[in-house]
């Protein structure tokens, strides 16, 4: 039994970083049906996924991409 509560957010970011491997690019819609988080706490996370340089965005096919820095985890 673990000493604390997991971490809902943590757990959610695990989640969306599950999701973008799936496939090359995902969008939000893809994202919320495979995660079910409301579409604006996607937006942070990726955000945040962003900024950290483990997730890209793909202007031209209108999504969201995992970078090789994912494999540094």
């Amino acid at each position: 039994m673990p000493s604390y509560e997991p971490l809902k957010s943590a757990r959610r970011v695990l989640d969306v970083l599950v999701a973008l491997n799936r496939a090359p690019t995902t969008s939000i819609r893809d994202l919320h049906a495979a995660t079910g988080i409301p579409k604006p706490t996607l937006v942070r996370i990726l955000e945040t996924l962003v900024a950290a340089g483990f997730v890209a965005r793909d202007a031209n096919r209108g999504g969201y991409q995992v970078t090789s820095a994912v494999t540094n985890l």
